[in-house]
């Protein structure tokens, strides 16, 4: 991550407006912390955030009992988020994102996504994984796709680990595939389980305004939280492969075989 201004903030923190009190930041009182700015993110828009850094501070704290070892600025989507890096006893660092302007706690620096938007806790999430794919948990993490929420539950099982996505918001499995060297070994998914906001018919249009022909296969598969749609299309001058973002019903790429 290119960073291209570092300030240094130190000494007594004065936390006012949001309401957290200096007590969450005790043990960081005498630490130096350098708040590092995105490059498309300048000086004075880190001076005229709602959110100072040392209220971030406070904030990701509450959150991560640790300590705070660096604190990014970085702009999502034009909004301001902190990314606030905890070292969890001297071992282990956890990120805490925090709106800048709101001082909301959002998942994954995606400033519309919350921790209100999870509707299921990760044990709820690990619990639903363990029933879709057996065996045992090895680690559970939130992200964030396209403002869609969904844990990605890593699974040990008899025959190899699985990863096992499941919908933050409704506990639903979205799609369990085996992990391998390949990352683009996925397994064809149901439109109506997956959550997505273009259907197949309208990426079948999309996908017909880029190669002229027939439709001979089609199918919704996931990679790395993104759902796509992919369709094999006969047109007069050959096979066309093409893959539309089944969220945003952009074209991610066209291949033509002759």
């Amino acid at each position: 991550m290119n960073k291209k201004i570092s300030i240094a903030l130190a000494g007594t923190l004065a936390l006012g407006g949001l309401g957290f009190g200096s007590h969450a930041l005790a043990n960081e009182a005498n630490r130096t912390v350098q708040l590092e700015l995105e490059d498309d993110v300048t000086k004075q828009e880190a001076t005229d955030a709602k959110v100072s850094v040392e209220q971030a501070k406070a904030i990701a704290l509450k959150e991560v009992d640790g300590t705070v070892t660096e604190i990014e600025l970085n702009k999502t989507n034009g909004e301001l988020v902190y990314e606030v890096e905890v070292s969890v006893n001297n071992n282990d660092d956890e990120d805490v994102y925090v709106h800048a302007q709101s001082g909301a706690v959002v998942i994954d620096g995606a400033p519309g996504v919350t921790k209100g938007s999870l509707a299921i806790t990760a044990a709820q999430a690990k619990e639903a994984a363990v029933n879709e794919a057996g065996g045992n948990v090895t680690d559970v993490d939130v992200e964030v796709e396209n403002d869609h929420v969904y844990y990605e539950v890593e699974v040990q099982t008899n025959n190899g680990e699985r990863t096992v996505y499941v919908d933050g918001t409704n506990g639903s499995i979205i799609a369990n595939h085996a992990d391998d060297d390949d990352d683009d070994d996925r397994e064809n998914l149901n439109p109506a389980n997956a959550n997505v906001k273009i259907s197949m018919e309208q990426a079948e249009k999309i996908a017909l305004q880029q190669a002229s022909g027939t439709i001979v296969e089609a199918s919704l598969d996931e990679d790395d939280g993104r759902y796509e749609y992919e369709f094999e299309i006969q047109t007069n001058s050959g096979e066309a492969e093409v893959t539309i973002d089944a969220n945003s019903g952009s074209v991610l790429e066209v291949e033509l075989d002759d």
